[in-house]
């Protein structure tokens, strides 16, 4: 884990991840994988959790604020997102 996220309050770490077991000799492990960390964000949101970022984009259109997300970088995760779609109109269930 990036101590980056840690160091800025972003995240806080409940516990560290434990040391998996190594062996030197393995050419395959077939083990249960090590827990994994368990990290707390310090923020608590009494929205729905769309409503931040639809609050921001208002205020952008509006010109009251800067996007937090710059369209760019949003375009490339969206056009990732939807080319996960089946074509033909068959659209998944969830």
């Amino acid at each position: 884990m990036d101590n980056h996220w840690l160091s800025q309050g972003l995240l806080r770490q409940d516990s560290p991840a434990p040391k998996a077991a190594t062996s030197a000799a393995a050419t395959m492990d077939v083990r249960e994988s090590a827990p994994l960390a368990a990290y707390d964000v310090p923020v608590v949101l009494n929205k729905p959790a769309h409503q931040p970022h639809l609050e921001n984009f208002f205020a952008a259109i509006r010109g009251d604020a800067e996007l937090n997300c710059p369209r760019r970088t949003r375009l490339s995760g969206r056009v990732c997102d939807l080319s996960r779609e089946p074509s033909g109109g068959n659209k998944p269930t969830y």
